[in-house]
């Protein structure tokens, strides 16, 4: 599996524009074969804050989901909310036991 953290700080006052405009990404990204889970996190502390968190079957579903309408489509439209790409963003694989 293959699972990332993508973190950004949303401008306060565009905050629920974002959530309409990511609904769509969301909803039809996790209808997608190999994707695992796909959210949208907001931060408790601070609610500009929010983390893509994605978890796919392997690299080959990322590289579908990444040229589907839904994400070439959407994706590109989601900086004019975005104050700031924050750090820590990362791609992360599953230790198995």
């Amino acid at each position: 599996m293959l699972k990332l953290i993508a973190p950004s700080k949303i401008y306060a006052d565009k905050i629920e524009a974002y959530h309409e405009a990511v609904r769509e990404l969301v909803k039809k990204s996790n209808e997608e074969e190999g994707c695992i889970f796909y959210t949208v996190n907001q931060d408790i502390n601070d609610p500009t804050i929010h983390y893509f968190l994605e978890c796919w079957k392997d690299q080959a579903a990322l590289d579908a989901h990444m040229k589907t309408d839904h994400f070439t489509r959407i994706v590109p439209t989601l900086g004019e909310f975005v104050e700031e790409r924050l750090p820590g963003g990362c791609r992360m694989t599953e230790v198995e036991f």
